[in-house]
């Protein structure tokens, strides 16, 4: 496990709980749901802390069986480790300005060719069907259980 990767997953800890535990009001209005205004922020708080800690957990078991020092293996550019990050980030921005639909579809379009999918034109069909399908998918069950997502700042 990379030193980037120990940092980025204990900044994650942090930020999940953070999101948990301080979550009181939105930065913009939600309508009226079934968790309430601080429900999704704490329950993906949790969720992103915990898996967080359960990667840092088996990353720090493979690092015992190997045998391997952290130090010692190759360290990616700060910035390639930084991209993901400060798209989850805009991602998560453009929620409010552009809806949940398209910020979706766009995060789920473009965060494959950071996991090094390609940028050829199988490659990026295959992101753009991805993309459709899971955006599809999430559309339908917030139809079918009813939950209404926040009013946009551009639509």
């Amino acid at each position: 496990m990379k030193f980037s990767e120990f940092f980025l997953l204990f900044f994650f800890i942090f930020l999940g709980l953070f999101c948990a535990l301080a979550a009181n009001e939105p930065a913009f209005s939600l309508q009226k749901d079934y968790l309430g205004a601080t429900g999704y922020p704490r329950m993906v708080g949790f969720a992103l802390a915990a898996l967080s800690l359960v990667a840092l957990l088996r990353g720090l078991y493979r690092l015992k069986i190997s045998g391997t020092n952290a130090a010692t293996q190759e360290t990616p550019s700060l910035l390639k480790s930084a991209e993901p990050v400060a798209l989850a980030i805009i991602y998560v921005a453009g929620i409010a300005w552009f809806g949940f639909i398209i910020s979706t579809f766009t995060y789920l379009f473009i965060m494959p060719r950071f996991l090094g999918s390609g940028s050829s034109r199988t490659a990026l069909l295959k992101n753009l069907l991805y993309a459709l399908l899971i955006t599809g998918i999430i559309e339908a069950f917030f139809k079918i259980f009813k939950i209404y997502l926040p009013a946009t700042l551009l639509f």
